[in-house]
């Protein structure tokens, strides 16, 4: 998700949504400045937060916190082949 997909009204509209089916949203800004005020204010208001990473060891520390918040109920699917081809 880009800064620009969440102008406007977009980053509350989204983030109500998803709270609402309880989805919290985390964002790893990789980019060397802030990430933008839309992706803070849609992760913070699903109960997420940006994780400025400084390095790839900040990054692997990253992903370890979030192993720590969150635990996701994985379900099996499989692929399903569809064919438009006329």
């Amino acid at each position: 998700m880009h800064g620009a997909d969440l102008q406007g009204d977009s980053a509350v509209e989204i983030a109500r949504k998803m709270k609402k089916d309880r989805i919290r949203v985390y964002a790893i800004n990789i980019q060397e400045r802030d990430a933008p005020g839309e992706i803070v204010d849609l992760t913070r208001m699903t109960g997420g937060d940006v994780f400025n990473p400084g390095d790839p060891q900040a990054l692997a520390n990253v992903f370890r916190e979030i192993d720590r918040m969150e635990k996701a109920e994985l379900e099996k699917g499989s692929a399903e082949l569809v064919d438009w081809f006329l």
